[in-house]
């Protein structure tokens, strides 16, 4: 072989020592790629068998200005015959080096066409003088087609990593930008090249590059993946957003983590729309824990969600402790009873209701009257009952020592038996006023007191408190 590249004297292997001269055409016509070779007359006088077959064409004796028509060689655009002056061989035959030259082929036994990627060397005498060229050529459209796939594939995917209409970056191991979306530019103000190879943090606040450095990063570049992380970052012309930050890392073939794959989440309105919530929540509860009225919400099954501090100082029971209970688990169940038939009641129905209910206290029971309604959401169903309810014992008190007094007193005028009369007003004070209610006077001598009137929701318990005091008259004093 090194007689075809150093030797002027024949365009074949006969130049060869002839122990050699088998092996290098063995070598030559087994080689896996083509070969081509001119003399110092720019004539071809050598193909081998990989090159009759890559360009489907046998010949020899073209001048290498025709190789052009003769063989269909093309530029890249694969639509413009290749110049024959720029070809690799002319060049090599000009004593130039050529190294990875492609050319599109394309002749009647290759209509569909293929690439050929070319390396051109001149061949020179034992004087150093030019006497011809040899082109070495491989096919590479299986090559070319497969990067074009992947060229497609990979333009495929920039086009939608940088048009989602979502904020996404990747980091280098080094926690360095290497690709931002155009979404993520435009929320922020920056441009492309004012963000790639800085660091991801440098565009977060104070707060949260601190939180990033020290918590998230360690743990990311450890585990591969965080999610949901909230950040500030801070936007070119100084204004705060909120995101939440999900990444997963991006690895080669041996596991090695190459760059992340992030979305950003831009939460600020949420952010502040919560914030609106909670602070409005926040007066609503300052309002309702300042009220002097109870007030309650129950869940659907009828749990405790909130009690005012009305409600906790009245029933001695803080709102962490009855959240989640029921009124079974606050009250006896003869209180609870009747309470849980109104709530269910009204959680049925869908209507609210107002109704006075019995509530122990302190000193005893007492009535409130209490409004009911369900609260609704945006589907219509019911999530929830609101109570709110005010203590009206004394004024029932009082309304009925009024209704008494007027009832009583019309008593007294109608009958001239005081003792009939005293027993019709021992009757009217039970059961408003009273369980049970007796009257005495004193006797004729003044030494004792004698029940002239005895009442009692319950006639037969009447009857043996009558007979009772009339065996065992309470002393006068």
């Amino acid at each position: 072989m090194a007689r075809l590249h150093d030797s002027p004297a024949s365009p074949t292997l006969g130049g060869a020592p002839p122990g050699h001269r088998h092996i290098l055409e063995s070598v030559f016509a087994s080689m896996g790629e083509g070969v081509l070779v001119a003399d110092e007359h720019r004539r071809l006088v050598l193909m081998n068998p990989m090159a009759e077959h890559l360009m489907g064409i046998k010949a020899t004796g073209v001048p290498v200005e025709q190789w052009p028509v003769h063989f269909g060689l093309y530029l890249p655009d694969q639509v413009t015959l290749h110049p024959p002056d720029s070809l690799p061989m002319a060049r090599a035959l000009r004593g130039e080096f050529v190294v990875r030259a492609e050319l599109f082929l394309r002749n009647a036994e290759r209509p569909a066409g293929a690439w050929l990627l070319v390396n051109s060397s001149p061949i020179r005498d034992e004087a150093g003088r030019s006497c011809g060229g040899v082109s070495i050529f491989t096919n590479v459209t299986e090559h070319k087609r497969i990067d074009a796939v992947m060229r497609a594939g990979w333009e495929k995917y920039r086009s939608l990593y940088n048009n989602t209409p979502v904020m996404m970056h990747s980091i280098d191991a080094q926690g360095r930008l290497i690709s931002v979306s155009d979404c993520w530019l435009n929320k922020l103000g920056y441009a492309r090249e004012e963000v790639l190879g800085h660091d991801s943090v440098e565009f977060m606040t104070p707060e949260s590059r601190r939180y990033a450095r020290e918590v998230v990063l360690p743990a990311y570049f450890k585990t591969g993946g965080c999610w949901d992380v909230p950040y500030q970052f801070v936007k070119k012309n100084g204004q705060r957003m909120d995101v939440l930050l999900s990444a997963i890392a991006d690895r080669d073939a041996s596991g090695t983590m190459i760059r992340s794959l992030a979305v950003l989440i831009d939460v600020t309105e949420r952010k502040r729309t919560q914030e609106a919530l909670l602070e409005s929540e926040r007066r609503l509860r300052a309002i309702l824990d300042n009220a002097p009225t109870v007030f309650f919400l129950l869940d659907t099954q009828e749990r405790f969600i909130f009690v005012n501090r009305e409600w906790e100082r009245l029933f001695h029971r803080s709102r962490q402790q009855v959240a989640g209970r029921t009124v079974f688990d606050v009250f006896p169940r003869e209180i609870a009873e009747p309470l849980h038939r109104t709530n269910e009641s009204v959680l049925r129905s869908g209507a609210s209701v107002e109704v006075e209910e019995k509530v122990v206290h302190d000193d005893g029971i007492h009535v409130h009257l209490t409004q009911k309604f369900p609260l609704f959401d945006s589907t219509g169903a019911a999530y929830a009952l609101c109570g709110i309810a005010t203590d009206i014992t004394e004024r029932k008190r009082m309304e009925l020592s009024q209704r008494f007094l007027a009832e009583a007193g019309r008593e007294l005028v109608t009958s001239l038996d005081y003792e009939t009369t005293l027993q019709r007003v021992a009757e009217l004070a039970v059961p408003g006023l009273a369980d049970l209610c007796a009257v005495f006077v004193r006797s004729d001598g003044g030494e004792s007191l004698r029940p002239v009137a005895v009442a009692d929701s319950s006639p037969a318990r009447a009857a043996d408190v009558r007979e009772f005091l009339q065996l065992h008259p309470p002393p006068p004093e």
